[in-house]
């Protein structure tokens, strides 16, 4: 089971244009939330379990495998333009409860009479017991969210496929104001290359510092809704206080979805015409920044790297305290080689450092490297990206 509670982090992304989605049971009182808050802040939560994945807090069910669009960035949202032609996909089967929160949010199961709620059924007298699952929010801003994922879906050879239809997507994207006849495609525009499917859930978000909201049925069902049983996943009715936005998967009471809903995914952008995988932001160059405020040496550092056919080498040194970047590296660079020297009095430190490709891999953009040691002691160095460490 994903499961896991953040601080209260409303993260800027960062890009151009407004984005449609469909709203999937979505009710709202009080003053509207500036737009994308609730898509962003879910982005966050996704990313402690899928660091490369998108929130689908609309629930857009225009967002498939092999669609093409763009990001606002402002706002989180995918705006679809179209779909890559003859793609194909593969889909894994999936079983697991996806339950992520905010700060400021506590959760609250009991059971109630469904008496009044069921058609009466004849001979019988005795209680229909369901049960009731309460969110409380004591902070506007907050988000809850629980769903039954059922399936990944990924597109074959992504890069492949966007590459073979290039010219194409360079059509596209001259449509919405992303590509220059000089310059290529804009960052921001691309194709969505994996999806995570849920068969049930909920997602709810607070614009009160006070707030709750609940979800009533049969106790098979709701178990069923959030990811627990196997009976139908259904409900029969919610409750309210304060401001709250919802969606909800099925969408309406006493109903059950009978497709699946896709609440996450990943993209693929790119930059001129160069295929950024994984994309999650604007990556304008890669940079490894060095950062020796541990330590007392003096470290010389060399990268070297590969691009256009070509091999550059770029040298630097920092003493104990100070930090040093090597920046402006091009996103078609591969085979990285950093190489760091300790320097001692009689006898030096060696480390080598590889990557191999960082386009798809460094999602930042960035590598932190630490260095470590005081002299004369032992010295090492940890990737914090990486969470690696070579002593």
């Amino acid at each position: 089971m994903f499961s896991a509670k953040v601080p209260l982090l409303l993260t800027s992304l960062v890009l151009a244009s407004t984005a449609g989605a469909d709203a999937h049971r979505t009710s709202l009182t009080s003053a509207m939330p500036d737009r994308g808050l609730w898509t962003r802040t879910f982005t966050d939560l996704i990313r402690t379990d899928q660091p490369d994945h998108w929130g689908n807090w609309n629930l857009d069910t225009s967002i498939t495998a092999g669609a093409i669009g763009y990001i606002n960035t402002n706002t989180g949202e995918f705006e679809r333009i179209g779909i890559v032609p003859n793609i194909t996909t593969s889909k894994t089967p999936m079983s697991e409860v996806l339950k992520l929160s905010t700060e400021y949010v506590t959760t609250s199961q009991f059971n109630v009479n469904l008496n009044n709620k069921l058609p009466a059924q004849e001979g019988s007298t005795s209680p229909e017991i369901g049960t009731t699952v309460q969110w409380k929010f004591k902070k506007s801003g907050s988000i809850a969210t629980q769903w039954a994922v059922s399936a990944h879906e990924r597109v074959d050879t992504p890069v492949n496929a966007m590459k073979d239809n290039m010219t194409w997507l360079q059509s596209e994207a001259a449509k919405v104001n992303m590509y220059d006849s000089n310059y290529g495609i804009s960052q921001g525009f691309g194709m969505i290359t994996g999806i995570i499917w849920a068969k049930s859930g909920m997602n709810a978000g607070s614009l009160s510092d006070t707030a709750t909201w609940s979800i009533t049925g049969k106790a098979s069902n709701i178990d069923s809704m959030l990811g627990n049983g196997s009976a139908e996943a259904s409900f029969l009715k919610t409750e309210s206080t304060g401001a709250i936005s919802t969606h909800t998967w099925p969408a309406n009471a006493n109903s059950v979805s009978t497709t699946l809903v896709p609440i996450a995914f990943s993209f693929a952008s790119i930059d001129g015409t160069t295929i950024i995988p994984s994309w999650i932001g604007m990556i304008n160059s890669f940079q490894i920044i060095l950062n020796n405020t541990h330590g007392s040496y003096i470290v010389n550092a060399d990268l070297y790297y590969n691009t256009n056919d070509r091999e550059v080498h770029e040298h630097t040194q920092l003493s104990g305290g100070l930090t040093r970047t090597f920046g402006n590296i091009p996103l078609d660079a591969d085979h990285l080689k950093l190489e760091l020297k300790f320097i001692g009095m009689i006898n030096s430190d060696y480390y080598t450092i590889r990557w191999e490709n960082p386009l798809g891999h460094w999602l930042t953009g960035q590598r932190h490297v630490e260095l470590h040691g005081y002299w004369p002691g032992p010295t090492s160095y940890t990737i914090l990206e990486e969470q690696f460490a070579d002593e």
